[in-house]
């Protein structure tokens, strides 16, 4: 093993009440209409030193097992250290990428992912400022000891 790697580190899921918890309020407040069945997960120690969050759009198979039609994951180190108004906007901003689309003809839903409408989302940064991510990197930067160029890679 070189030097600079450290030891790969076994992956934990875990639904989340907690982050549920917190996308119930996000969807109350921020009116959002989403008919789709979503499951909250975290992982440990995180999904990614540089991915913090996501939201995944399940195929075929899985919805077909699991009956849901969305991931999100949160890295779990991360979301242990954040302030509940952090843990509201990541929150937020995950939905955000959950996009139903009707079928009129034949009343059925597909499920597609929103893409950012900027780096962020337009919502977000209105009612969140701009510098709330800057707010997010610092955080993991200090749970992961992070370098300042390592911390601009993070990503959600």
């Amino acid at each position: 093993m070189s030097k600079n790697k450290e030891p790969k580190k076994t992956k934990e899921l875990i639904i989340s009440p907690d982050v549920r918890k917190v996308a119930e309020e996000v969807i109350k407040a921020e009116k959002l209409e989403l008919p789709a069945k979503i499951e909250y997960v975290l992982i440990y120690p995180y999904i990614s030193k540089s991915v913090l969050g996501r939201c995944r759009r399940n195929g075929l198979e899985l919805k077909f097992f699991s009956k849901v039609d969305y991931l999100i994951e949160m890295s779990g180190d991360v979301w242990d250290a954040l302030d509940d108004k952090t843990k509201y906007v990541l929150t937020y901003h995950e939905l955000l990428h959950v996009l139903p689309i009707l079928n009129e003809k034949s009343g059925e839903w597909k499920m597609r992912l929103r893409k950012h409408d900027v780096m962020d989302f337009y919502r977000i940064i209105k009612k969140h400022g701009i510098d709330w991510f800057d707010n997010l990197r610092t955080v993991a930067g200090s749970v992961y000891d992070l370098s300042p160029e390592k911390q601009e890679k993070i990503t959600i």
